[in-house]
Parts: C-alpha cells; structure tokens; sequence
C-alpha cells in the first residue's frame, strides 16, 4: 500500500505544504507542535480541506489532482478525531449501523467488536458513555466503515489519564494486529514511543520525510526530541525467562537483553525502550556490577548535548544506541568514533511494551 500525495493548502497567515510517497504499514506518527499544521493534513487526506493543484492518490486510485475530486464519503479513508463526534440520538449499535451502510459494496472490514471492548455498549445510548468508552465506539465506527486507511487525530487528547490510559493499551494492540495502516497526528513523545513504526516531523507548516521510530528519538537532528530526552526504542521477541528472578530474555536487533516483567509465553513480541541517560559507558572487561545488560558495540559518534553534556550513537548489532553522558567522562575514558566500547544499563531501567504479531499482507 502507498500514498502518493502533494498538498498546498492555506488558511489566512497560515500555509500547509506537505508531500511524499510513503509505504503505508503500521502507525506512521505525523509529530510536532499544536498549530503547525498536523491535522490540516489529515483533513486533506480525508477530503475535508479542499484546496486547487492539490494531488492525492491511495494505492491505486485518484482522489483529487487537477481532474478528480472524490468527496470525502466515496473515499476509503476512516478518521477518529480528539472528540468522538458520535450521533448523540443513536444508540452505539446505530452510530455502528451507520458505518456498516457506508461501506463499499464487497469490502469487508473484518474488525473484532469484542476485541476493541465495545459488544457489552451496544445497547447503550452516547450520553451514557465514557470518554474513553467514546473513543472506542469512534474507532469501531471508523474500521466498520472498511477503509483502506485509517487517520487518527490526537485521539487520546481529550481523554483523562485514566481513560487515556486504557485507551493506549486498546491502540497498542490494535495497531500490532490490525491489517489497516494508521497515520496518527500527535504532539506526544511517549505516544510515538509506545505507538509508531515511523514518524514525520512538521513544523510550521511544512512535513519532513518519515524515518524509522528509533531514528526519530535517538537524533535530535530529526528535531523531534532534545538531546536529553533521546531514547532507543527495541522491537524484540521473548526467548526465554527465569521465573525465580522475574526477568525475560528478548532478543533485539542490538542483541538479548533481561527485563524484568511476568514470564512470557516464547515468541511474544514486545516493545522495548530505553533512555540515552539511562546508558553507561564501559571498556575492556565489564566487572562485576547490578546493571544486568551489557552489549558490545562501537561508538559512532559525539555530539555536544549542553553544558558538560554530550549524546553518543554506539552501534550494537544492528541497532544504534544513544547514550547521554558527562563531558568528564568522554575525557576520561578517551571515547572517540570508531571505538570498541560496550553500552550497559540497568534491566529496571528498560520500559517494556507487550504486543502481539503483526499479520502478513493486507486484507484491504
């Protein structure tokens, strides 16, 4: 799947232009500030923003260039906003009837009631719902409605910790099981942790080219963390565990790592994320120490990261490492590019995320 699209859309002061040809699987993030322009997109993409010498194509078909406009209704697009924007005199079973009499003939959403929680709210009415339960009968209406992409803007933003909370769990699953592609508009750092395979980083009204999650937040060059706040994100498999001492064993693409967490069953996906302050830098033999993980790599790269402060790439296996440690230290130890060193950090120090396998191809 892909979407191929060029987008020039103003509004008074304010100018959108955004374009690319992205392959569409997972969660692409479109991250930055409130204002800068995020949702105007996916107002585009929808059909909500009409703007002449736009051009917009998914997969296959046209949606608008100098010829074509498909009204957003024809178009193979679900969207969930901040606000549900459920029919307040349905029930949740009509405001999901209502998807299924928009789906295109011979398409089939193939979505689970029962797995987004919302079979036991079928009978009840919108203004009894709360605003997490409001979110999931938005997102349900959204894939009932069989699209070929779903667009999600801040959908976690008007939700209170509590349901904001069930609802990230909810969409952590989903987005690792689901066979329709996500583009979620969000200003969370932690929601792109825990969320997204890539992320595109805007500002001020103009979109960058996506790049790998753990390219986003490690480098502060893609603008989207400070040094201080980088941090690797690891997609890993459980291989194994110790019951007696409470940890998992994963293998990642920077090499086995020991988390602590309840025993997995083998071949469980998981999401792993590890801040660059939380990394520690060691050479030669490691001695005998409380941080359990250690994984030899080689240092890539120094960069200053503020006063006395400097932010370090190591590559371990296949995966890079930011580390964040004292200018006193990179002194010390005589760090620089191109040496053998080996990153440590502590197993408590490691966020895991459970997940579940994403499935090959698309139903869609």
């Amino acid at each position: 799947m892909s979407l191929a699209f060029s987008m020039d859309v103003r509004k008074g002061d304010f100018q959108l232009r955004a374009e690319g040809d992205w392959p569409l699987d997972g969660v692409t993030a479109i991250f930055g500030p409130s204002g800068c322009g995020k949702s105007t997109l996916l107002r585009a993409i929808a059909g909500l923003e009409r703007s002449p010498g736009n051009h917009l194509r998914l997969n296959r078909e046209i949606y608008q260039d100098r010829r074509h406009w498909i009204p957003p209704h024809r178009r193979a697009v679900g969207m969930v906003f901040q606000r549900a924007g459920l029919f307040p005199h349905l029930s949740v079973r009509g405001n999901l009837d209502y998807a299924r009499r928009r789906r295109t003939p011979g398409r089939e959403s193939g979505v689970d009631l029962g797995e987004l929680g919302v079979t036991p709210l079928l009978s009840r009415r919108v203004g009894e719902l709360s605003g997490g339960e409001r979110q999931r009968i938005a997102m349900a209406r959204a894939l009932l409605s069989a699209p070929a992409l779903l667009l999600m803007d801040e959908p976690l933003a008007a939700l209170d910790e509590h349901a904001k909370t069930g609802f990230l769990s909810l969409l952590e699953q989903f987005s690792r099981t689901a066979r329709v592609p996500i583009l979620l508009v969000t200003h969370s750092i932690e929601e792109v942790a825990r969320l997204a395979d890539r992320v595109a980083v805007m500002h001020g009204g103009i979109l960058q080219q996506p790049v790998s999650v753990a390219e986003a937040l490690g480098h502060p060059r893609h603008g989207m963390v400070p040094p201080h706040q980088a941090r690797v994100v690891l997609d890993g498999v459980v291989s194994g565990g110790d019951v007696s001492d409470g940890l998992v064993r994963i293998q990642t693409a920077a090499g086995a790592l020991r988390v602590p967490g309840a025993a997995a069953q083998v071949g469980t996906r998981t999401r792993l994320r590890i801040h660059a302050r939380d990394v520690a830098i060691g050479l030669g033999d490691v001695p005998l120490e409380s941080a359990l993980n250690h994984l030899p790599g080689t240092l890539t790269s120094l960069s200053d990261a503020g006063p006395g402060l400097n932010l370090l790439q190591i590559r371990c296996g296949e995966a890079e490492i930011p580390a964040l440690i004292t200018l006193h230290s990179v002194r010390r130890l005589g760090l620089q590019p191109g040496q053998s060193v080996t990153a440590k950090f502590k197993s408590a120090a490691i966020s895991p995320t459970p997940q579940h396998p994403k499935p090959q191809g698309n139903s869609q």
